[in-house]
């Protein structure tokens, strides 16, 4: 069962300048760890495989935890998500006013710092918030069909865009995706894990084995399953690649072996 969305993760070859700048927005972070060593099933996935990759967790309570990731070259290609940032501290440079749904009206903005375009909305007297994402999309119903497997339930649908909405005891805040219509054939390119930008979305289950075998049995793309080690956790992953370039990672926690853990405990009180 999905618990939680975990993180969404965003490639950027200047970590550290990132992670200064999302200070500003209220972010904290939670490690920074250079030269983790990068999981295989990535391969198929990155135009670019590194063995190794720098990693960074970020935090801030109502928004979507972020983790930055450099994986020592960028693709050519841009990512198709593009994040929405509301109550945006202060203005910027290259401002379009859009219309995204019935209910959302942002600035389109570029933001330097990051290399990336936001959508922003601008207010000045309440807090940051970072709980929605846009992602372009050649076939709205198909990406549509694609997120409601992790929990997305529909608020809005049209031919033109799409609004869901993620809501569990676990997250205690809701989060957002925004399916928008490429008018641009920009979503012809392969988009890959390093793609500038925000490239995929991840989220914790209770059971790595029944999560995949869920998917498998709606006729999803699935990697196979690697165990890695992050900041003294180990932890069971898969991707899932849909069908419209949407990439998304599938987390559990691997319980300690009590067996194992009781053994340490008698050796040690041996040798006291």
């Amino acid at each position: 069962m999905i618990i939680k969305i975990d993180h969404i993760a965003i490639s950027t070859p200047y970590i550290e300048n990132a992670i200064q700048y999302f200070h500003k927005l209220g972010y904290a972070t939670e490690f920074l760890l250079p030269q983790v060593k990068n999981s295989e099933i990535k391969k198929p996935f990155l135009s670019h495989f590194s063995e190794t990759h720098n990693v960074s967790l970020l935090l801030k309570n109502k928004c979507f935890s972020i983790e930055l990731l450099d994986h020592g070259q960028l693709s050519e290609t841009q990512s198709f998500m593009i994040p929405v940032f509301e109550s945006f501290p202060y203005p910027l440079n290259k401002n379009e006013q859009i219309v995204l749904t019935s209910s959302t009206q942002l600035f389109r903005s570029y933001i330097d710092e990051l290399d990336i375009w936001a959508y922003v909305k601008y207010n000045l007297d309440e807090c940051f918030i970072f709980n929605t994402i846009v992602f372009k999309t050649p076939s709205i119903e198909a990406s549509f069909q694609f997120w409601t497997h992790f929990g997305f339930k529909p608020q809005e649908l049209t031919e033109t865009y799409a609004k869901l909405e993620f809501k569990t005891p676990f997250n205690r805040y809701p989060f957002y995706i925004i399916l928008t219509k490429d008018k641009t054939n920009c979503t012809s390119k392969k988009m890959y894990l390093n793609s500038n930008g925000f490239s995929y979305m991840a989220f914790i289950t209770n059971s790595d084995e029944s999560e995949k075998k869920r998917l498998i049995g709606n006729a999803l793309n699935v990697t196979q399953t690697d165990t890695i080690d992050v900041n003294n956790k180990r932890l069971n992953i898969f991707f899932v690649k849909g069908p419209c370039n949407e990439f998304v990672e599938i987390i559990s926690l691997v319980k300690p072996d009590r067996t194992i853990h009781e053994n340490e405990r008698r050796n040690k009180n041996n040798n006291d």
